[in-house]
């Protein structure tokens, strides 16, 4: 099983949970807390994260330009 599927896995048996006792605020936080630990068993966010800062830094998507020949609106 893929660590997508696991995941989605999780959160689906906890959703089910979480939407029938939602006035149970401890309940809906456990369902939350559980699938993020579980989540992070498969996620490396810290790995995703400096792949697409190095992206950023090198390709520079976001970086605007101020062109004065254009109007200002």
């Amino acid at each position: 099983m893929t660590a997508a599927v696991v995941c989605l896995h999780s959160l689906v048996a906890c959703l089910p949970l979480w939407y029938i006792f939602s006035s149970s605020q401890a309940l809906g936080e456990y369902c939350l807390t559980a699938f993020i630990r579980r989540m992070s068993k498969f996620y490396d966010h810290q790995a995703i994260e400096q792949k697409w800062q190095a992206y950023w830094r090198e390709h520079q998507p976001f970086r605007s330009e101020i062109d004065p020949a254009k109007p200002i609106f």
